[in-house]
């Protein structure tokens, strides 16, 4: 099943084809800012290829040995090696600029954009109605970035963590410094 396919979650991957696709901007969507575990990238024959992890009734723990064997049978040739889709803040940033063309840099322009181009994110939360932000914490070293995201839109921001009192603390401390924002963060009650 294509999950993250447009049918789906609608996150701008297709598993089928293994590549990036657009997301539907006219339905429900659930962005990956950061990519995500289930999730790996490849390059092969100069493109970037995704697929997701089988989980096989969820026997299959995520690790590194996921990605980088103990024992591999046979290394593979650089050009196919893969890697997982999680995306740190100074990634992101880097291919943000332009400068830089590691396999996952395409998905992440897609979602967030480059130069002066609006990604996928830009252009949903300019016309979003609710905004859920789910399990995040607003890590200092990608605040910056995340903010001038939010700031895209004048829709109610809800935060969902692993407990409701999370949730109030992180929207408190988001109100006290970005006081521009303060009336549209509500925390969620129930934990994720």
């Amino acid at each position: 099943m294509d999950w993250y396919g447009q049918a789906w979650l609608n996150s701008g991957l297709d598993f089928i084809d293994q590549q990036a696709v657009d997301v539907a901007l006219d339905r429900f969507c659930l962005l990956k800012l950061h990519g995500t575990a289930g999730v790996f990238f490849e390059r092969r024959y100069g493109e970037s290829r995704y697929r997701h992890v089988g989980f096989q009734n969820g026997k299959i723990a995520i690790d590194d040995s996921l990605f980088w064997p103990v024992n591999p049978k046979a290394p593979l040739p650089s050009s196919e090696r893969r890697g997982p889709l999680i995306v740190f803040p100074f990634e992101k940033d880097r291919a943000r600029s332009g400068g830089t063309s590691f396999p996952f840099d395409n998905y992440l322009r897609a979602i967030w954009g480059h130069r002066m181009q609006p990604g996928t994110a830009e252009k949903l939360l300019s016309e979003a109605t609710q905004v859920w932000v789910i399990g995040y914490s607003f890590d200092p070293n990608d605040r910056k970035a995340m903010m001038e995201l939010l700031r895209k839109s004048d829709c109610d921001i809800v935060v969902q963590n692993r407990t409701k009192e999370e949730a109030e603390t992180i929207c408190e401390g988001l109100k006290l410094q970005y006081a521009d924002l303060a009336q549209r963060f509500r925390p969620f009650g129930k934990p994720f």
